[in-house]
């Protein structure tokens, strides 16, 4: 993981050293620019920074299945939605064919479990597949989250990042059947962990190969 790490942390550096000599470039050509002009380049070079991101991102945190005969899009799906059980604090929707896996924040049942173990952000794993290339793209989506006495007041900030998490671990066994079983309420802490490495895992396990991305 470090080296994917170094790896990406290298791309960003280069990308940046790129701008800054598109920057110099611009300036001989634009010795004297007005505020106008600065603020319009300084945006534009802005604006590309997510897009780069996501970029080195999907290139360093790559991660390709060892097995050779990948389930079907509707196998590997079926198998995520499984977890969405009553007697298990996650949920699963899926709205355009990208899934969304967080815990039941909004669920009585589960509100006053989670509030307890002092959370300050909200997790949600937003997946995407390539079903051609047998390819699915993690993001982790966190927010701001505030607590109150009740569901009416708990509160989720309106700003959320996205990107990746360095808290991954590959080949440990932690499955999705292994991880989400009924009756074990109280070994959840409700870290990320417990969530996107159950369904990391079990996608190369399903012979799709994964990476992380922002978009």
């Amino acid at each position: 993981m470090l080296e994917r790490f170094l790896k990406a942390v290298g791309l960003l550096f280069l990308y940046m050293g790129l701008l800054a000599v598109g920057l110099v470039v611009w300036l001989q050509y634009h010795p004297d620019p007005s505020e106008g002009e600065f603020l319009v380049v300084f945006l534009a070079m802005f604006a590309t920074f997510p897009f780069a991101l996501d970029v080195m991102g999907k290139w360093a945190f790559y991660w390709k299945s060892s097995v050779t005969n990948p389930k079907t899009l509707e196998e590997v799906k079926l198998m995520i939605k499984d977890i969405d059980h009553p007697d298990i604090p996650v949920q699963v929707t899926e709205k355009k064919g990208v899934l969304r896996i967080t815990w039941k924040y909004l669920d009585a049942k589960w509100y006053e479990i989670i509030s307890k173990h002092g959370i300050t952000e909200s997790y949600t794993l937003r997946v995407a597949f390539d079903e051609k290339r047998h390819l699915a793209t993690l993001t982790d989506i966190k927010r701001s989250i505030l607590w109150g006495k009740g569901l009416d007041f708990l509160r989720f900030s309106f700003f959320a990042f996205r990107g990746v998490s360095l808290d991954v671990e590959i080949g440990k066994a932690w499955g999705i059947t292994e991880c989400f079983r009924p009756g074990v309420i109280y070994n959840y802490h409700f870290k990320t962990s417990e969530i996107r490495n159950p369904v990391l895992n079990s996608l190369l396990q399903a012979g799709w190969d994964v990476r992380y991305g922002i978009f």
